[in-house]
């Protein structure tokens, strides 16, 4: 990454256990692990049709269970040990 920004986040301590955890075992700084986790799961609208924008837009507060529940999906937050 070639230009940065400094941010200060507050995480569950849970979460940032598993993201040292897996900086650890990737021997990467955890802000790059942090970031890719970033880039690989936040939605891009650059690539969206415009007449989809706003529909993805809509629906990126609600969260992963409201989203999946108006889709007619189940979801689950298991959690997966390291």
């Amino acid at each position: 990454m070639s230009t940065t920004e400094t941010l200060t986040i507050h995480l569950p301590v849970s979460a940032a256990r598993r993201l040292h955890r897996v900086a650890e075992i990737a021997r990467r700084p955890v802000d790059e692990v942090l970031a890719e986790t970033l880039y690989a799961t936040l939605p891009s609208f650059r690539d969206v049709p415009a007449t989809f924008q706003a529909d993805l837009a809509h629906m990126e507060p609600c969260g992963m269970r409201r989203c999946t529940n108006r889709c007619g999906l189940s979801w689950s937050r298991k959690r997966h040990p390291l």
